[in-house]
């Protein structure tokens, strides 16, 4: 005989839901309300600008922009940020970093043939911008005023858990010259990866 049970929609619904922490987060910048709390350097173009619907820090030539974010008592620090490049030659590039106890720490860079206007999502997390004050620096290296990059989102958390990590898939991987492997713990708990 078949035995059938109701179970309550909301008990279904929880059951397929996911669940995640979020990070606490330390800086939020979308530059919806303009740049006021960086410093910039270098020489070039800057300002914000419209792309895609939302306001972005353009940087030019070798202009430079960087901010202090304080982790004092936090671990599990993350970047994360988008970028985007245009006019980009040779051997000019866009590049966010970061520096706390150590040297300056790689989040992403474009180079040339990642200039066509798409965004890059890129994250990083390192144990020198734990419990300390980081520097957040996004810089332009190119030698003309039509070298641009484009900066958003730029999110520094702790690692509280949950919330979304970006890797980057590089140019090489999604051209296909390159077999890589990257990872995203995408609602997963905190220190769990999955393999894709």
């Amino acid at each position: 005989m078949l035995k059938t049970t109701q179970v309550p929609l909301l008990v279904t619904m929880l059951s397929l839901s996911s669940f995640s922490t979020t990070a606490a987060t330390l800086l939020s910048e979308d530059f919806e309300s303009g740049s006021s709390a960086w410093s910039f350097s270098g020489s070039g173009d800057s300002g914000i600008v419209a792309k895609g619907g939302s306001n972005t820090l353009n940087l030019a030539k070798t202009k430079a922009a960087s901010i202090n974010v304080d982790t004092s008592g936090i671990s599990g620090v993350s970047i994360a940020l988008d970028m985007l490049a245009r006019g980009l030659e040779n051997s000019d590039s866009c590049v966010a970093e970061a520096q706390g106890t150590g040297s300056w720490i790689n989040i992403g860079t474009l180079n040339n043939g990642q200039d066509r206007g798409a965004t890059y999502p890129v994250s990083k997390s390192d144990t020198s911008f734990d419990n300390t004050t980081i520097t957040v620096r996004i810089r332009s290296v190119g030698n003309l005023n039509s070298d641009d990059c484009y900066f958003d989102n730029i999110i520094v958390s702790d690692g509280s858990g949950g919330g979304t990590t970006r890797t980057e898939a590089s140019y090489n991987y999604l051209m296909g010259t390159t077999d890589n492997t990257f990872t995203t713990a995408a609602y997963l708990p905190a220190n769990t990866a999955s393999t894709v």
